[in-house]
């Protein structure tokens, strides 16, 4: 099928409202992968910087809860859309670990780590606690704060998570003015591979 010129990329103004239209859905229907999500079930590995300009910080959570089988996240601090400009060396590592022990786990077979977390949120007080099985050390909980909802500028800080019989637990304190971005990062195995990977983002601050 040949793209019509209304939804060329160059004419970027309105091209939302474009996908609308009978040629727009024809043209989701073949790159959304929306559109096919139900045979989308084998493992999958989320890369995402935290600070990316096009997205809002928790668009993740849009979609996350119907995403069938195994599936992990793994965030940059402090990088944008193109990841290695802003993470450094640091976060580069963190993608070829991950990654490269992720296609090794899915390419033999090998058990690939499903960690579950919980967001409590309460008056003035909020924690993650984080389910998984790796070594018991070295989770960070990495907070970012906005006066608006608008974090691409803000800088992320980590702090170490507790250990659990079970996990990791961290408190955070929730701002009477503005928001604070959270998320946890945990060491993870894929296969006999340890790699580090993250929660979602939860936002919280003023109703």
């Amino acid at each position: 099928m040949e793209v019509p010129h209304v939804l060329s990329y160059r004419q970027s103004p309105g091209i939302q409202e474009k996908l609308n239209t009978p040629e727009g859905e024809a043209l989701a229907k073949m790159v959304d992968p929306w559109s096919y999500l139900s045979r989308i079930t084998m493992p999958k590995l989320i890369i995402n910087g935290t600070n990316d300009a096009y997205w809002t910080i928790d668009a993740l959570n849009h979609y996350w809860d119907d995403l069938a089988g195994s599936k992990n996240v793994l965030y940059l601090p402090n990088a944008g859309h193109g990841l290695g400009e802003q993470g450094g060396l640091e976060g580069i590592l963190k993608v070829v670990s991950a990654s490269a022990s992720f296609a090794r786990a899915v390419a033999s077979g090998a058990h690939i780590e499903q960690a579950r977390w919980r967001f409590i949120d309460g008056k003035g007080k909020a924690a993650l606690n984080i389910t998984c099985y790796a070594r018991k050390s070295g989770a960070k909980l990495w907070t970012a704060k906005s006066a608006t909802r608008d974090f691409r500028e803000s800088k992320w800080e980590s702090t170490p998570m507790k250990p659990t019989g079970y996990g990791f637990t961290s408190e955070i304190s929730v701002p009477k003015q503005g928001f604070i971005a959270v998320m946890g990062e945990y060491p993870a195995l894929f296969g006999e591979a340890e790699c580090r990977l993250c929660t979602q983002i939860k936002v919280l601050g003023q109703k």
